[in-house]
């Protein structure tokens, strides 16, 4: 009688505490959201792709053009960007002396394209 009170008890005790315990971890299923490729237009004609202005995907054509001042712009940030890249690549240098080289590249670069701009739009005025 005295086995199967501790048999029985010792099962209750296991069951307990493994019940207290809590269930595996696990991340919350991923959801991705597609947009869908095409827009709906009743004016869509499947033989006139990019009808009135919208290109094979619905969206503005006329978004996907950049103007010639970005394209410049964008020229003179690469060129700042291959330029503290190649400060950074230079061992010869302190960490200090990089920091404050890069420090006036940025700021280099930074009143290059501001002057840009103005001069850009001055052009213009003219």
């Amino acid at each position: 009688m005295k086995k199967i009170t501790i048999i029985i008890l010792s099962c209750i005790l296991t069951t307990g505490a493994a019940s207290a315990q809590k269930g595996v971890a696990r991340p919350a299923p991923r959801v991705i959201y597609y947009s869908t490729p095409y827009y709906y237009s009743p004016f869509w004609n499947p033989y006139f792709y990019g009808g009135f202005g919208y290109n094979w995907y619905g969206r503005p054509g006329y978004y996907n053009h950049s103007t010639k001042m970005q394209k410049q712009i964008q020229d003179i940030e690469n060129d700042y960007k291959d330029r503290i890249e190649s400060v950074r690549s230079d061992d010869s240098l302190s960490g200090k002396e990089r920091r404050q080289k890069i420090r006036a590249l940025k700021h280099d670069r930074d009143k290059e394209i501001a002057d840009f701009k103005k001069n850009y739009y001055k052009k213009f005025e003219n």
